[in-house]
C-alpha cells in the first residue's frame, strides 16, 4: 500500500504537473490510502512522514494532515506517546502549508496546553509553538500574539540540547532552532518595529549567519530572510546579492518554497525603486510559482506582497476610476488567472460570467450607475478567496468531509479580507455574503437579511455554476431548468432578484 501511493505521488512535483484526466485516478489512490491509514488493525506505516511530505508537495497538504492525524491515533492506541506527539506535530506543520481553519487552530492550542503540563514530552513544545506562530502571523495577522509565541518557543528550545531532539521529536535541534528564528524574523519584518524589536531583529539576524551543512533548506530560508531584512532597511544591493545566492544554491526539490519567495522579494525591491510595472511582474510571478507547486502558505505570502504594492498604488490614484486602474495594472487578470488555474470544477470563465450576469440582473433593479459598476467588480472577484484554499481541496472528486467543508467555506472570509485590503469596503461586504441565503440556510453566518447587492451576485453564482460545462461532478442544466428550480424555492433569494434574473435571461 505504501509503495503504491508513493509511486503515484512521485510522478508529480505539484498540481502544475498533473493532467485533469489523471485527477480521478490519483484522488482514488489518495482516498484509499487514507482509509487504510485509519484502520486500527493495520501494521505501522513506515513511510508515513515521507508520504505526508509527498502529499504536501502534490498540493494536498490537508490530506497530509489527515494522514498524520490517523497515524497519531494509531500510536496513541498502542501506547507510543513519543510517536503520537511526533505525528501530531507533522500533521499541523503540513496544515500550515495548506489553510489552517479556526477549528484546527483550536485543536493546536489544546495540544500546546497539554505539552506545557506534560514535562515528559515538553521537547515538542517549541515545534508546536512555531506552527502556532506561523498561523498567527501569516494567516491571522495577529503580530503581537505571534511575537509572544515565538519568544516562548525560542526561550524554551534554548533550555534543551541536541540529544532531546534526536530522541524525542525526530527533528534535528539545529533545524528546529533555525526554523523558529526564521519565522520570528519574518514576523518582525511585517510590522512597524520599535527600538526594542529592532534590537531583537539584529540578534536574530546573528543566529541566521552560521550555516548548517546538513540543513540546505534552512540555509536557503535564512538567505531569504537576510535579504528581506536588507529590503526593510533599503539596502537593496545587499538584498539582491542574498537572493542571487539563494537561487544559485537552490536544489530543485526546494523550488516550491524558495522560488515564490525570491520573486516576491524582487517585487518588493522594484516597488521601492519606483518601477511599479516590474514590481507587479515579479509579485504576480511569485503568485504563479506558488500555485504551480500548490503551496498555500507561499501563496498567502505572495498575495500579501501584491496587496501591499497595490495598496500603495491605490493611495496615489487621482481622478481615475479605481476599478479600471486595478485592471489596467494587471491585478484583476492575475487573480482570475490564479483562480482558473486552481479551480478546475467551475473553470476559467466562471468569474467573468458571474460578473456579466450580475451586471445584466442589476439593470432590472433600482440601483445607481455607480452601484451597478461596483456589483460587477465585486462579482468578478466573488471567489477570489479561493486563492487561499489548497488546490486539491477545491478539486478532488471525492465528496468533501468536515475538514474540507470548513476550508471551502473559508473562501468567503478570505475574499472579504483581500478586497477590503484593496480599499473596497462595501464590495468586500457583498463578497462576504455571496453564499448567504434569505432563509438563513447559507454560510458563513446563516444571515436571513443579506444585502440586495450581495444576492445579485449570489443568484448569478448559483445560475452560472448550474449551467457551466466546467462542473465535473454533474451535467450542466439549461437556463430555463435553473430558473424553474430557483423559483420553486423562493425562500432562498429575494423575489425582486428572482424577477430581475427572469427579465435578464434573454440577454444571457
Amino acid at each position: 500500500m505504501e509503495r503504491l501511493i508513493e509511486g503515484v505521488l512521485k510522478r508529480y512535483r505539484g498540481p502544475g504537473d498533473i493532467d485533469e484526466n489523471e485527477l480521478e485516478e490519483v484522488s482514488a489512490s489518495i482516498e484509499n490510502f487514507l482509509e487504510y491509514a485509519r484502520r486500527k488493525d493495520r501494521p505501522p506505516i513506515e513511510k508515513a512522514i515521507e508520504i505526508g511530505k509527498l502529499l504536501r508537495s502534490f498540493g494536498a497538504p490537508v490530506e497530509g494532515y489527515k494522514l498524520m492525524m490517523a497515524d497519531a491515533e494509531y500510536y496513541r492506541e498502542i501506547g507510543n506517546e513519543r510517536l503520537y506527539w511526533n505525528r501530531l506535530y507533522y500533521a499541523h506543520s503540513f496544515m500550515v502549508t495548506g489553510y489552517p481553519t479556526q477549528k484546527i487552530e483550536e485543536k493546536l492550542n489544546e495540544y500546546i496546553m497539554a505539552l506545557r503540563r506534560n514535562k515528559s514530552y515538553v521537547y515538542f513544545l517549541p515545534l508546536f509553538l512555531n506552527v502556532k506562530g506561523n498561523i498567527l502571523h501569516i494567516y491571522r495577522e495577529k503580530y503581537e500574539e505571534a511575537e509572544e509565541v515565538y519568544k516562548e518557543a525560542l526561550e524554551t528550545i534554548q533550555t534543551f540540547d541536541e540529544s532531546h531532539y534526536s530522541e524525542f521529536t525526530m527533528k534535528d535541534y539545529h533545524w528546529s532552532l533555525k526554523a523558529i528564528v526564521n519565522n520570528y524574523v519574518d514576523m518582525l519584518l511585517k510590522i512597524e518595529r520599535n527600538q526594542e524589536q529592532e534590537k531583537k531583529l539584529e540578534l536574530l539576524r546573528g543566529l541566521l549567519e552560521e550555516e548548517e551543512k546538513e540543513l540546505p533548506y534552512i540555509n536557503l530560508l535564512s538567505l531569504i530572510n537576510k535579504a528581506e531584512i536588507e529590503i526593510s532597511r533599503k539596502n537593496l544591493e545587499v538584498a539582491e546579492r542574498y537572493l542571487k545566492e539563494a537561487v544559485i544554491k537552490m536544489d530543485r526539490k526546494f523550488e516550491g518554497f524558495i522560488l515564490p519567495s525570491v520573486n516576491r522579494d524582487y517585487g518588493l525591491i522594484w516597488a521601492i525603486k519606483g518601477d511599479i510595472d516590474k514590481a507587479v511582474k515579479y509579485t504576480i510571478a511569485a503568485f504563479g510559482n506558488s500555485a504551480y507547486y500548490g503551496n498555500s502558505l507561499t501563496e498567502t505570502e505572495s498575495l500579501e506582497a501584491i496587496l501591499k504594492i497595490f495598496s500603495m498604488l491605490s493611495n496615489e490614484v487621482r481622478g481615475e476610476d479605481r476599478f479600471e486602474f486595478f485592471k489596467k495594472k494587471g491585478l484583476i487578470d492575475a487573480f482570475l488567472n490564479i483562480l482558473s488555474y486552481k479551480d478546475w470544477v467551475l473553470g476559467a470563465e466562471h468569474s467573468p460570467d458571474v460578473a456579466q450576469f450580475s451586471r445584466l440582473i442589476s439593470e432590472h433593479l433600482n440601483f445607481s450607475k455607480e452601484t451597478k459598476k461596483s456589483i460587477g467588480f465585486a462579482a468578478m472577484l466573488h471567489d477570489v478567496g479561493k486563492i487561499m484554499i489548497p488546490w486539491y481541496t477545491l478539486n478532488k472528486p471525492a465528496p468533501p468531509d468536515e475538514i474540507d467543508w470548513d476550508l471551502i467555506q473559508a473562501h468567503v472570509y478570505e475574499g472579504y479580507r483581500i478586497v477590503k485590503k484593496l480599499g473596497f469596503d462595501r464590495e468586500a461586504e457583498w463578497i462576504l455574503e455571496h453564499h448567504e441565503r434569505c432563509d438563513g440556510s447559507g454560510y458563513p453566518l446563516g444571515k436571513k437579511n443579506p444585502s440586495l447587492e450581495s444576492q445579485v451576485i449570489a443568484i448569478s453564482d448559483t445560475f452560472d455554476a448550474a449551467i457551466s460545462h466546467g462542473r465535473r461532478y454533474r451535467p450542466p442544466k439549461t437556463a430555463e431548468e435553473v430558473l424553474e428550480e430557483i423559483e420553486a424555492d423562493r425562500g432562498k433569494f429575494y423575489p425582486e432578484v428572482i424577477e430581475a434574473l427572469r427579465k435578464a435571461l434573454p440577454s444571457m
